[in-house]
C-alpha cells in the first residue's frame, strides 16, 4: 500500500479505484478530526475561499481596488505563488491557485488577510477589529472538468449575486480582463497601510474616490508586479500547451452560457454605478455557510478514494502526535500535512 499511495501517484484515477478494493480499516480511523483539514499537495490545483465575519466591506471603489491590487502584488512578491484566476466580492474572495510550495500559499493568505483587514479598519476608523473569519478553505480539484467548472463559477459570482449582468460590468478586483486580453503582468503601486486614513464619509462619491486613489498613489514610491498564470492549472493535469486554448474557450463559453441563463431568471441587477457607491460599513449577514470539503470532484469513485486516503493520513498523523506527546520525536509528521506545534512536555520534578 505504501508504494501505491506515493505522492507521485496521488492523482492517478486507477490508483484510487485500486484503493476501493482494499479493506478500508487499513487506512481509516473513525476518530479522525471532525472537520476536513486543509491539505496542500504539491502540483495540485486548489480553490481558495476566504470570508469576512460580517458586513460587505469590500466595496469596489477606485481606492479600495487600488489597495487590494497592491496587497495581492506585494504578497505575491514576498511569497511566490501561482495564481490562475481571482475575484474579490463584497464579503469574500476566491483564488484559483497551483500549489508549488504549500508554505507559500499559507504565507500569502496570511499576508493578504492581515493587510486587507488593516486597510478596512483604517478606512472605517476602527482599531483591533476582526474583519476575516479565522480560517479559509483551500480545496483541491481532482479533474479537468472540476477546474473548468469552478473557474467559470468564479467569474459568474457577481451575476449570480444579482450585482451585474456580465463579468465585464463588475467593477471589483478580478482577473477576467487579464485573462481575456492575455496581458498577464500589471504594475501595482505599493500602498503601505500607514498611507490609509479614516474616511470622512463611508459613502464616497466617484470624484472623491479618484481623489483618494490619486493621493495614495502620490505617496507610493515603490511598485510590485503582479503576474497571472491562467494556464498553469492545466499542467497539473498533463494538458499540452497546444491544447490550452481549447480549455480556455470552454471556460469562456461556460461563463457566457451562465450569464445568458441568469438574464432570463434574474429580475434585476444592482448595476456597476450603484455598487461603487455603497457604504463600506453596510450591515449584512451571510446566509451561505458551506461545510469545508475534502476535495472538489464530480467523479464519485475518485472522490471516495481521495477522502479515504486523506483520512488514512490523519490517522497516521494522530498516531505520530501521540508519540510526540510522550516525548518521542523520532517519527516525522506526514509530509502532506502541516504539523501542529510541538506539545509542551513538563520537566520531571525530583523530590
Amino acid at each position: 500500500m505504501e508504494k501505491i499511495w506515493s505522492r507521485e501517484k496521488i492523482w492517478s484515477r486507477a490508483t484510487f479505484l485500486l484503493l476501493l478494493r482494499q479493506p478500508f480499516n487499513a487506512f481509516f480511523d473513525i476518530e479522525c478530526m471532525p472537520s476536513p483539514p486543509r491539505i496542500l499537495l504539491n502540483k495540485s490545483v486548489i480553490l481558495v475561499t476566504a470570508r469576512v465575519e460580517e458586513g460587505l466591506p469590500f466595496v469596489p471603489t477606485v481606492f479600495l481596488n487600488l489597495i487590494f491590487w497592491s496587497v495581492i502584488a506585494r504578497a505575491q512578491s514576498l511569497y511566490s505563488t501561482t495564481i490562475c484566476h481571482l475575484i474579490i466580492m463584497g464579503n469574500h474572495v476566491h483564488f484559483i491557485m497551483v500549489v508549488d510550495n504549500p508554505e507559500s500559499i499559507v504565507r500569502f493568505m496570511e499576508r493578504f488577510k492581515t493587510e486587507t483587514a488593516h486597510a478596512i479598519n483604517r478606512l472605517l476608523g476602527r482599531k483591533k477589529r476582526t474583519v476575516w473569519c479565522d480560517d479559509y478553505d483551500a480545496v483541491p480539484m481532482l479533474t479537468i472538468e472540476d477546474a473548468v467548472t469552478k473557474i467559470a463559477y468564479l467569474y459568474t459570482n457577481p451575476q449570480n449575486a444579482g450585482l451585474v449582468k456580465s463579468i465585464e460590468e463588475y467593477p471589483g478586483v478580478n482577473s477576467w480582463k487579464m485573462f481575456e486580453s492575455n496581458e498577464l503582468n500589471v504594475e501595482c503601486s505599493w500602498i503601505r497601510r500607514t498611507f490609509i486614513s479614516k474616511l470622512k464619509t463611508f459613502s464616497v462619491s466617484l470624484s472623491h474616490q479618484k481623489d483618494i486613489a490619486n493621493e495614495l498613489v502620490s505617496k507610493a514610491t515603490k511598485k510590485h508586479s503582479f503576474t497571472l498564470s491562467p494556464n498553469a492549472w492545466m499542467g497539473c493535469f498533463g494538458i499540452k500547451k497546444s491544447e490550452t486554448e481549447i480549455y480556455n474557450a470552454r471556460i469562456r463559453a461556460s461563463v457566457r452560457e451562465q450569464e445568458a441563463s441568469l438574464l432570463k431568471t434574474k429580475k434585476s441587477f444592482i448595476g456597476q454605478a450603484a455598487l461603487t457607491l455603497q457604504p463600506l460599513n453596510k450591515s449584512y449577514s451571510s446566509k451561505k455557510f458551506s461545510p469545508r470539503m475534502y476535495c472538489i470532484c464530480h467523479d464519485i469513485p475518485l472522490r471516495i478514494g481521495f477522502i479515504y486516503w486523506i483520512k488514512g493520513l490523519l490517522s497516521k498523523a494522530r498516531g505520530v502526535y501521540q508519540r510526540w506527546k510522550q516525548g518521542d520525536f523520532s517519527i516525522p509528521y506526514p509530509p502532506e500535512l502541516f504539523p501542529p506545534r510541538f506539545p509542551r512536555i513538563a520537566n520531571a520534578i525530583v523530590y
